[in-house]
């Protein structure tokens, strides 16, 4: 399992493009990091002019991975009046090599701790780095926990009555499921996603 917290003993960085303003706190351990976002401005498409940066070892272009997280953060939006504290702030994610930037995906931070799953998929091969674009938002923002490893998260499972529904959520990656480890002692024959018996 590729970790970022085992490929790389150091610290994640943060970089702040001008105006805004940004630090670091002390975070709650490797893989882990606090930041205070100080000073934004008004929405300009993306949240990465504040980058939270953790190394992400050797990327292989078009590969899939998985990053893991926990996330917290209180509403910036309390400020403006009580009744906003439960409108979460919004962080962005992506995964990097050299000047190579991957599509973003989007992650919701709540007030409490939330566990988060998202498939990033690696734009080109070679040393890669896995960001946070924390930048939308002003306030603190606590990670913890960040890993990173291959594959895809989104391979799901669901029992029904009489069946199970299988799905991967890959767009490149093939995943062989086993029913008969899933649910032992059921037998089941496939039919066609549009089939209703």
């Amino acid at each position: 399992m590729r970790s970022a917290e085992k490929d790389d003993p150091s610290p994640p960085t943060l970089e702040v493009d001008s105006p805004y303003e940004a630090r670091t706190l002390d975070g709650p351990g490797k893989g882990s990091a606090r930041v205070d976002v100080r000073k934004v401005m008004p929405w300009q498409g993306t949240g990465f002019k504040v980058r939270l940066i953790f190394p992400a070892g050797q990327l292989e272009q078009d590969c899939e991975y998985t990053v893991r997280f926990a996330a917290q953060a209180p509403s910036p939006y309390a400020r403006i009046d009580e009744r906003y504290a439960s409108i979460p702030r919004n962080l962005e994610v992506r995964l990097a090599v050299g000047r190579s930037l991957g599509l973003a995906q989007e992650a919701l931070v709540f007030a409490q701790p939330r566990e988060v799953y998202l498939t990033l998929t690696a734009p080109a091969t070679g040393p890669g780095r896995l960001e946070f674009g924390l930048g939308e938002e002003p306030g603190e923002i606590t990670l913890s926990g960040v890993r990173l490893h291959e594959g895809c998260c989104d391979v799901m499972i669901r029992r029904f009555e009489h069946g199970l529904a299988l799905l991967n959520g890959s767009a490149t990656s093939p995943f062989l499921f086993d029913p008969r480890k899933l649910t032992p002692g059921d037998s089941y024959c496939r039919i066609d996603g549009a089939q209703d018996p």
